[in-house]
């Protein structure tokens, strides 16, 4: 799990740094599932953010929830919206 959210913090990082504003990760629904019960809003277990094959979530990264996160990378950096959208 600490190497996912590492992953997801240094691609964040990298968008900041480069003015990148829109992104796709297209990845495992386990490690959707995972990212979005560890980091995503509202807190929601990990069976909550199952998607079907094909499908996944929009998420939003707000500068404020970004800058206010622990130097390890935890916290909050997405808020969902929708659930289970096809992407």
């Amino acid at each position: 799990m600490i190497r996912i959210q590492a992953a997801v913090a240094a691609m964040i990082d990298y968008m900041a740094q480069n003015e990148i504003f829109e992104a796709a990760v297209v990845t495992h629904g386990g490690v959707i599932a995972t990212l979005m019960s560890t980091l995503g809003l509202p807190r929601q277990p990990l069976q909550f953010w199952k998607t079907s094959g094909g499908r996944g979530f929009t998420c939003f990264v707000h500068p404020q929830i970004l800058a206010k996160r622990p130097p390890d990378g935890g916290g909050g950096h997405s808020a969902a919206r929708g659930g289970d959208r096809l992407r």
